[in-house]
């Protein structure tokens, strides 16, 4: 396998090409929807809203919100991309204020949304399903989080842990992956409550990526080297910034080579410069694999040379 990996990185400008020529497909999009009518009820006192969203196809991001005088409550979603990956993010969140002798109540629920993935290809990929809690005041009852999770009418888990549940699909262009998320939030007592779930895509292509070092303090975000759902592969971008030339570095080996600045924070070249590109699809098939390497974005600016974190990829 030595001799493999020799041969792939050989000659740097050659692999370069033969990576530009593999353009990356389009990663799989997410989506929800409504599974039933969304609701949500603020009472305080004599206050009463009630708000709610139909039961259909919702925008990409969104909220549902009622308030009345002392209370508020809402249920809120963002379909986006993070690091080049599909996720779902659905939060409840609910507010009461210290009264005296006006009883408030908000309830959220009990709501149902539908994440859905769809792809153009067909690939290995796995679904990723969380619960966070961002806000919780001490006599507050969590809610339960049931899911659904190939939304067939059965809810397989009926109390989502912390820990949350992965679970390993195919994509298909024909049919999306589909995950019915279901949850309600009810607050009574002063204070607030702020729980939430996501729903990721990830792709199924053993690969792991970890960040060895950190970048400079100064560097914005400048570089990815996102799993990709296609060929088992590597996606590399990079972000282009006013007046400076970003590249992506890719390596074989560390070296950590600490690069010439004006600022205070060390920044640490991670790769050996093999291969310098912008944005770079990178196929890793099962020929080529095992194999290690290293990958780094770097900005050429006025103080110097600036680093993004720096990563060691490893295909099993």
């Amino acid at each position: 396998m030595k001799h493999t990996t020799l041969r792939l990185f050989a000659c740097s400008s050659a692999l370069a090409f033969a990576f530009v020529l593999s353009a990356a497909a389009q990663n799989p999009t997410a989506s929800v929807s409504a599974g039933n009518i969304l609701t949500v009820t603020a009472i305080d006192g004599g206050f009463i809203d009630v708000q709610s969203a139909a039961a259909q196809p919702l925008q990409p991001a969104g909220i549902v919100e009622a308030i009345t005088p002392n209370a508020s409550g809402s249920c809120a979603w963002a379909a986006t991309a993070a690091e080049g990956l599909p996720i779902v993010q659905i939060v409840h969140a609910a507010h009461v204020l210290t009264t005296s002798g006006t009883p408030a109540l908000v309830h959220v629920g009990q709501n149902e949304y539908v994440v859905s993935f769809a792809s153009t290809a067909a690939a290995p990929a796995r679904v990723v399903i969380r619960r966070f809690t961002e806000v919780a005041t001490t006599g507050t009852t969590l809610p339960s989080i049931d899911v659904d999770t190939d939304d067939d009418g059965v809810y397989d888990v009926s109390d989502l842990s912390v820990a949350g549940l992965e679970r390993f699909v195919t994509l298909s262009p024909i049919q999306p992956v589909r995950v019915r998320i279901r949850f309600e939030t009810t607050l009574t007592i002063p204070g607030d409550q702020v729980i939430g779930v996501s729903v990721a895509l990830e792709p199924e292509n053993g690969l792991s990526v970890d960040r060895l070092v950190t970048g400079c303090v100064s560097a914005p975000t400048i570089f990815q080297a996102t799993p990709s759902f296609l060929d088992l592969g590597l996606d590399v971008t990079t972000q282009q910034l006013p007046n400076e030339v970003v590249v992506g570095v890719i390596g074989l080996a560390p070296i950590g080579l600490l690069l010439p600045n004006v600022i205070q924070a060390p920044c640490i070249l991670l790769p050996a410069p093999d291969i310098l590109v912008l944005d770079l699809h990178i196929p890793l098939p099962p020929a080529v694999r095992p194999l290690t390497f290293y990958v780094q974005g770097v900005a050429v600016t006025s103080s110097g040379l600036l680093a993004s974190d720096g990563s060691r990829v490893v295909a099993f």
